[in-house]
Formats: structure tokens, C-alpha cells, sequence
């Protein structure tokens, strides 16, 4: 993912920009002198911006872009171990619930989360404990297909 390495660059670069922001205003107020001062106060603005852009993506961006997934992953599966009979139903709520003819591995209702971009979604209990991870695939008759592994925990 290429988020994490832009951020650790902006998180450096920004403490960096900080240090010597406060360093400058340091001396600025001991030697008073006003250039210098108001030179550290301006570079204090490149850790505004730095930090700014991190909060923007996080406060933002990153909900967008997770609602916009559990938007398109809110369908109903059939499941890939068993006959096509068992049905999951996942909801744009977070929620899932299942239409069985047979004995399945998962709850019948609790809530799930998409992980990573390799659709592969977590299956959560009704007491919010990780159930089972699911991931999601088109069988031999273009049907929407999931099929689970055990979580080893």
C-alpha cells in the first residue's frame, strides 16, 4: 500500500519542519530578533500542511473509500463448499444474514468488514468476535460465490 510510506515521509518530514521551526523561534525571542522569528513562525506552516494532509485522509478520504467498498461488496453470495441452496446475504448496513438448507460453519446473522483490496471480507458474531473470513469469487456459472476458511484463533 502506498499510503503507508507517504505518510511515514510526511510524519518525518513534518517533525523535521517543526524542530527547526521551533528552534528558529527559539532564537528569534532570545537574540530578538523579529526576522528570524517570524521566518521560524512561517515554517511552521509546512507541518500545518503535512499534518493537515494525514488528518484530511484519515478524517475523509479513508471513510469515503470503506462505505464505497461495503457499497459494492453488498450483494447476495451463495456459498462454495456446499449445494447453491445456502445463501449470504450481505447488507450495506455492515450486517449479514443467511438463508440455509444446511449446517453452515458461520452465524447465521452478525456483521462483516471488507479487509485489503483482495475481496476478502471478515465475518463477525453478534458479540463482535471474528468468526470466519470469506473470500469472494465467480464460479464456472458467473454466480457470486464465497468461500470461507477457519480462523485460527
Amino acid at each position: 500500500m502506498l499510503a503507508n510510506p507517504i505518510f511515514l515521509i510526511l510524519i518525518i518530514a513534518g517533525a523535521f519542519f517543526a524542530l527547526v521551526a521551533f528552534v528558529m523561534i527559539a532564537l528569534g525571542v532570545l537574540t530578538k530578533n523579529k526576522a528570524t522569528y517570524k521566518v521560524g513562525l512561517w515554517s511552521l506552516s509546512l507541518p500545518v500542511i503535512f499534518f493537515g494532509m494525514i488528518f484530511i485522509y484519515y478524517a475523509v478520504v479513508a471513510p469515503w473509500s470503506h462505505r464505497k467498498r461495503i457499497e459494492s461488496y453488498s450483494k447476495v453470495y451463495f456459498y462454495k463448499q456446499s449445494d447453491l441452496n445456502n445463501e449470504l446475504s450481505l447488507k450495506s448496513t455492515g450486517e449479514f444474514s443467511c438463508k440455509c438448507s444446511t449446517k453452515i460453519d458461520i452465524p447465521y446473522k452478525g456483521t462483516w468488514a471488507p479487509v485489503g483490496k483482495d475481496e476478502v471480507i471478515n465475518f463477525y458474531d453478534e458479540n463482535g468476535t471474528l468468526s470466519e473470513i470469506g473470500l469472494i469469487s465467480i464460479d464456472s456459472q458467473n454466480r457470486m460465490v464465497i468461500s470461507f476458511t477457519d480462523y485460527p484463533g
